[in-house]
């Protein structure tokens, strides 16, 4: 994070190639942010920018809402120009969370008595997980002041899993509505691969705001995959099919379902074939409450691979419903008209990812030596106080209780010091306590094997 300040000359700051990264990571998260520039000048210009940054979310649960930033950048100035812009950022994210607000690249330029630039381009959201409840932009830039100049350019979204439940733009320009603003958003894309829940979802290929507005190159599109269903489609210039494997003609493509007609004049849609097609009639795009709006600027090309020349023809029924390819070159009318198959309803609540399973501590090997008594506990032994024996008259054997909970006597010895020899005394061995000669008083351990 950088942060600057200045009173009477230009400020500037920068934040690059910061890495964010969280891995199989849990608890609350209210931000996740790649780089910060903020830079503020009360009587000058300033400059701020934030390039190359990355935030990482992999694995792992996070149970608040977060905000999400590859980079985000401001700057503020008076009576000089300022300008802001955030570049070649990434957000990856692929853990179990509320996402709300996420973007690759957030700029704001303000500048009073002065023009402001602010500039977000190639920067690139992968959102492959967690359920998506606020607004998504591959890159936003905005403007405060007359003659603001807002651009967005070359951004990215590509979505592979998840759930949506709100607006996912391309790129987003607000210069105001002041007259000399201008709002630049060109050559953005939001890529659907794999399955996600796109169900409660507007795709929009750009948002504009500002007198003068320069829109092209945006594009929607569809790679190798179906049963894809959301609610509607606008604002963009570029329609693009990569056909899947095995896909019948029962099956849909992109499945809307707003009341609001699809409007695609003047968009150029290409669909791109494998080549080991079987069925002769296939659809790209449905309408379930709606039509498709097209004119004579709207162009329609279908492509094997990607650039090789075909007979089959692409284009939208006569009810304004379908759009289709026949890979037999008829016509588009022609033949059965087989009824769509509704796409599945994805799971509301997405499965957690199965982590790795953590490796087994292998069990250390049991110490031999410590099953049996060491020579530290042998000297303990040896100097404990013994107990003393009961004589139960002459020529008696000596009793001794046990300690283990056994009935019975305890095995006997005779004393082996030189004294004991002589006159045969007899001491317990079978207690493991050190032994004490009544006659002779000599101490040793005694113990039975």
């Amino acid at each position: 994070m950088v942060i600057t300040k200045a009173a009477g000359k230009t400020a500037s700051a920068a934040a690059h190639e910061n890495v964010l990264l969280l891995k199989n990571a849990s608890g609350t998260v209210q931000a996740l942010i790649g780089g910060v520039a903020s830079g503020t000048a009360e009587r000058a210009g300033a400059a701020a920018a934030a390039d190359s940054n990355s935030v990482t979310a992999e694995g792992g649960t996070l149970t608040a809402a977060s905000d999400v930033y590859g980079g985000t950048v401001e700057a503020v100035g008076k009576d000089a120009p300022v300008t802001a812009s955030a570049s070649e950022n990434t957000v990856t994210l692929s853990a179990v969370a509320p996402w709300r607000q996420v973007r690759g690249g957030r700029v704001r330029a303000s500048a009073d008595g002065a023009a402001a630039t602010a500039t977000a381009s190639k920067n690139t959201l992968n959102l492959a997980y967690g359920t998506f409840t606020a607004e998504i932009a591959g890159g936003y830039a905005i403007t405060d002041g007359a003659g603001g100049q807002a651009t967005a350019n070359e951004n990215t979204v590509n979505i592979s899993s998840g759930i949506y439940q709100d607006s996912i733009y391309a790129a987003t320009a607000d210069a105001g509505s002041a007259a000399g603003t201008v709002a630049t958003v060109k050559d953005n894309r939001i890529v659907i691969t794999g399955t996600p829940n796109l169900s409660a979802a507007q795709l929009y290929g750009h948002k504009a705001v500002g007198a003068t507005k320069n829109i092209a190159g945006n594009a929607l599109v569809v790679k190798e995959t179906k049963g894809i269903k959301a609610e509607s489609i606008d604002g963009f210039q570029k329609l693009e099919f990569w056909l899947p494997a095995g896909m019948t003609k029962d099956d849909t493509m992109l499945w809307l379902s707003s009341t609001s007609n699809t409007n695609l004049t003047g968009t150029d849609i290409t669909a791109h074939l494998r080549g080991d097609e079987t069925e002769k009639r296939l659809r790209l795009l449905y309408t379930e409450k709606a039509q498709i709006q097209k004119d004579g600027t709207t162009t329609m090309t279908v492509w094997k691979g990607v650039s090789d020349v075909t007979t089959a023809k692409i284009g939208i029924t006569k009810d304004n419903k379908e759009l289709i390819v026949k890979t037999d070159g008829s016509a588009i009318d022609e033949g059965d008209k087989p009824p769509p198959t509704p796409p599945e309803e994805k799971p509301i609540e997405p499965e957690k990812p199965i982590e790795p399973e953590k490796p087994i501590d292998p069990e250390k090997p049991v110490d031999p030596k410590k099953t049996h008594r060491s020579k530290a506990s042998q000297v303990i032994r040896r100097n404990r106080r013994p107990m003393p024996l009961k004589r139960q008259g002459r020529g008696q054997p000596q009793i001794r209780r046990r300690d283990d909970g056994r009935r019975g006597s305890l095995p006997r010895r005779r004393c082996r010091s030189p004294r004991g020899r002589r006159h045969g005394e007899r001491l317990c061995g079978g207690c493991g306590h050190a032994g004490l000669c009544p006659i002779c008083s000599h101490r040793r351990l005694l113990h039975a094997a």
